[in-house]
């Protein structure tokens, strides 16, 4: 593999020297020097210096009307000092000179003079280190693991299952050989039983890392002494009400999903006592397990398939607290138990004795619409809240929700690739909430994550349109196992052919930086791409031609629908760069007020007649990868 120019010849700076010639601190490594558009060139072959890419373009906003090789990039790791415990980074310097046409002054850039116009740090997650199983301590671990090695949460977890009267407890680290990438994949594909058959899943889930134990702090109600009417002295206790955190948001008690605002609750005040709901692996086995015991700093809560129960009693109880509870594991049981002929969890009664909580009973009703439709609408909520969580590692994004869709497939009875539903053309278009957060991740070997699916992005929540008021003849076809069987492919996806009748070349525009149009026949319709900035293989420029193909009408009176990207191959292959959606056209240089989406059809189809007759028009088909 040839050796990057850019980032692979580190250059060792000079120590500095007390006084006497004495060395005293070590010296820094500078990894890279360069410019932004020699960073962008050598991104293309080299995955450090597309990782430090994308870091960077996070806040191109800040220097979004510079010319890329008139900006700097430094990067360089600092020694650490044994002194200090500031978490080890990487450092990187973003400088950049304007001229004064562009800025009024050249020197005023709202910081010192020779700080750099932009520092960034780049840093791992630091968590404190915890046994794990891998390939060379498998044997070490199958006859012992010393219970001083365990940490807090693990002991806890141990002491917990035994008082339960339970023999065997399963923790992934240790389950499962880290290093092993056939188990890890094992493993995951056999999440559904894993944790859908166990008894019960606890949760330490107001616990930051594994050190703080399943039974955190908690603070001591306050004391009052008082005297009653007859002069006897009575000691009252006062404590905030749990909040029961991440379990309830702020929408009216009853509504349903559809009218819920996704994410469901990320407020900061749920992030930082329920820190385990933030991650991704977390929230899968909490969808796949039967019940689970989560440990907050203030009570315990059981969850299981049909409601919740606290030890304050008021979590599910709109007497006390009106807000809606997370439904999305009941949701998910219902749908399931549809689906079943035997929808009796026959365990439940035995759990709850065991907590010494009140019984709790299947409450699940069966909806009118038509199982399959539910699960395909539930899966989208699902990939909401599963994107709006965290992961270490991007090759886990299809990996962690494989039990999840696993579990839907028998119900829904569609093939499943790369996170998507066969029988669904409509759940194509996905769109992230936030393009400026976004970026394509780095392929990991043995995954290959086409552009049409929504694991090909990373960096922020993904929403669906999953209703249409008109289909404008578009039908996805996707690549079949070759068995009467549904296909099942959880991590790996081909090209789909997209078939479509109403599908036209249209011309990319830059109104401003970062804001994206495409016009056709001098009416423009406002584009927001995937990834903000357009870059690496979504990279097209002013003036380049994409094609647009329109799938359907939505009952907000909008036209939605693709855009691709042609390759220069010899075989024409597309890809993926964003979603369209047309509120309003436009016409080109025009002073008149903006007509609205329907228009849109005869400025840029006119040879449509009639939008009735879309069916029997001939169709383009397009091979996106």
């Amino acid at each position: 593999m040839p050796v990057c120019a850019i980032c692979s010849r580190p250059e060792k700076q000079q120590p500095d020297t007390d006084d006497a010639g004495r060395t005293i601190t070590q010296a820094a490594v500078r990894w890279v020097n360069t410019t932004l558009s020699q960073l962008r060139a050598s991104s293309g072959d080299c995955r450090d210096c597309a990782l430090l890419l994308n870091g960077v373009l996070f806040y191109h906003g800040k220097f979004a009307n510079i010319q890329e090789d008139k900006i700097k990039i430094i990067a360089e790791t600092l020694p650490a000092k044994p002194s200090n415990d500031s978490q080890e980074h990487l450092s990187v310097e973003v400088r950049w000179e304007e001229s004064e046409d562009q800025c009024g002054d050249a020197h005023d850039h709202g910081h010192a003079e020779g700080y750099p116009d932009v520092k960034l740090e780049f840093f791992t997650d630091q968590r404190r280190s915890m046994p794990q199983t891998t390939i060379k301590s498998l044997k070490a671990h199958k006859e012992n693991i010393a219970w001083s090695a365990l940490p807090k949460t693990f002991q806890e977890a141990v002491l917990f299952t035994k008082k339960l009267g339970v023999q065997y407890l399963w923790i992934d680290s240790l389950c499962v050989i880290q290093d092993d990438v056939t188990d890890r994949l094992r493993a995951a594909f056999e999440l559904d039983s894993i944790f859908g058959n166990a008894l019960l899943t606890l949760a330490a889930t107001s616990s930051a890392d594994p050190t703080q134990g399943l039974f955190g702090s908690t603070t001591p109600p306050f004391k009052i002494q008082a005297t009653d009417s007859k002069g006897s002295l009575s000691k009252i206790y006062v404590r905030e009400q749990p909040s029961h955190y991440s379990f309830k948001a702020p929408f009216n008690e009853g509504s349903h999903m559809n009218d819920w605002e996704l994410p469901f609750n990320t407020s900061k005040e749920a992030n930082a006592r329920t820190p385990l709901l933030r991650r991704a692996w977390a929230y899968a086995e909490r969808l796949l397990s039967s019940r689970v015991l989560h440990f907050t700093d203030s009570e315990m809560i059981l969850e299981c398939g049909s409601e919740f129960q606290c030890e304050c009693g008021r979590i599910d109880d709109a007497t006390y607290d009106s807000r809606t509870t997370d439904s999305f594991k009941q949701e998910l049981t219902k749908i399931l138990a549809e689906g079943s002929s035997d929808s009796t969890d026959k365990r439940m009664d035995s759990m709850v004795s065991r907590l010494e909580a009140i019984s709790i009973t299947d409450s699940a009703t069966a909806t009118s619409a038509p199982v399959a439709a539910n699960a395909l609408e539930l899966w989208s909520y699902i990939v909401t809240e599963y994107t709006a969580r965290n992961l270490t590692y991007d090759e886990d994004r299809l990996l962690a929700i494989a039990g999840v869709a696993k579990r839907l497939a028998s119900v829904t009875h569609a093939g499943y690739i790369a996170g998507h539903w066969t029988t669904s053309t409509l759940a194509l278009l996905w769109y992230p909430h936030e393009s400026t957060h976004c970026k394509r991740p780095n392929q990991a070997p043995g995954y290959n994550v086409p552009s049409w699916t929504w694991a090909s992005i990373e960096g922020s929540p993904i929403f669906f349109d999953n209703t249409s008021a008109m289909d404008l003849a578009c039908s996805a076809s996707f690549p079949a196992s070759g068995s009467n069987a549904p296909t099942f492919s959880p991590i790996s996806g081909d090209a789909i052919e997209l078939s479509a009748a109403m599908a036209v070349e249209v011309t990319f525009c830059e109104d401003v930086p970062n804001e994206y149009s495409l016009a056709r026949n001098g009416v423009s319709v406002e584009f927001q791409p995937d990834v903000i900035p357009v870059r690496g293989e979504d990279m097209v420029r002013p003036g380049d031609t994409l094609v647009c193909v329109l799938i359907s009408m939505s009952f907000r009176s909008s036209i939605l629908g693709l855009v691709l990207k042609k390759s220069h191959t010899k075989v024409p292959v597309y890809r993926r760069i964003g979603r369209f959606e047309c509120y309003e056209c436009v016409r080109d240089g025009s002073d008149e007020d903006p007509e609205d989406a329907e228009a849109l059809f005869e400025h840029w189809f006119p040879e449509v007649d009639d939008m009735t007759q879309l069916d029997d028009r001939p169709r383009q088909t397009f091979r996106i990868l």
